[in-house]
Order: C-alpha cells, then sequence, then structure tokens
C-alpha cells in the first residue's frame, strides 16, 4: 500500500488557474478556462457569474494528474434564462477520456447562474473550455 501520491507528484504544488488568457506559471496541475457565447448575452455580470460558478467545482481529476494527461475540453451548452444547462455536448475533446467525462459531468445535468433581471431571452448557446495543464517544476 502506498501512502500519499506517487513520487513524481509529492514535489508539486495543486492549485487551479482559472484566467481568461495565458496560463499563469503559479502551481501545478493548472486550469485556464474561456467562455464563449454563441447567442444572446445575457448581459450584466453573468459572464463572471458563470466563471465563479466553474471555480467553485471545477478540479483536475487526480488520475488524469497521475497519468501526465492533459489537454484542452470544449463543452457547447444550451442554457436557459433560470440557468438550467438544456443541452450539454463536447465540441473539442482531449486524448484523456478522464478529462473529457469529468468536464462533461461538470456541466450536464446541472443549472448555472440565471440571467440578469430584465433579460427576456428564452436561452443563449455557449462554449466553455477548460485547459488542463501540468505544471511540472
Amino acid at each position: 500500500m502506498r501512502d500519499g501520491p506517487p513520487r513524481r507528484l509529492q514535489n508539486e504544488r495543486r492549485g487551479m488557474d482559472f484566467s481568461l488568457g495565458p496560463v499563469r506559471d503559479r502551481s501545478a496541475p493548472n486550469q485556464s478556462s474561456s467562455l464563449r457565447l454563441d447567442g444572446p448575452d445575457p448581459g450584466g455580470d453573468w459572464r463572471a457569474a458563470v466563471l465563479a460558478w466553474v471555480r467553485q467545482r471545477a478540479y483536475y481529476p487526480p488520475r488524469a494528474a497521475e497519468n501526465d494527461e492533459e489537454g484542452p475540453v470544449t463543452i457547447r451548452m444550451v442554457v436557459l434564462r433560470d440557468g438550467t444547462i438544456q443541452s450539454a455536448v463536447m465540441e473539442r475533446r482531449s486524448i484523456s477520456t478522464t478529462l473529457n467525462l469529468t468536464t462533461l459531468m461538470l456541466f450536464q445535468g446541472n443549472r448555472l447562474p440565471p440571467f440578469p433581471p430584465g433579460n427576456h431571452d428564452p436561452s443563449t448557446t455557449l462554449s466553455f473550455t477548460i485547459n488542463y495543464v501540468l505544471i511540472r517544476r
């Protein structure tokens, strides 16, 4: 029986980076993300609320980290006004089944923050990409 993470992971710090733009070299494993609207923009602080929602729930799967699996995963989804994710499909896959399924399960069957008050659009379509990156020190 093994105590703790594999030797190659023992000296790595774990964390996530959800900044938009270049990945910052702060910790490992690491994630950066981006949100692209392909439908009406709900306005207000909805994008920020969605990013906060993802930050609270996303994680780098330990199995993927142990197997040195990384890469971008993009989920395309239709979101209703109340935040219900009506559909979520993988638009871009990584080579890792673990990362693909973890990202899809993050969104599928869940509810994002609702659109801001005053927005009367019935839904919007968005693509959300999480780029999983292991930083080795």
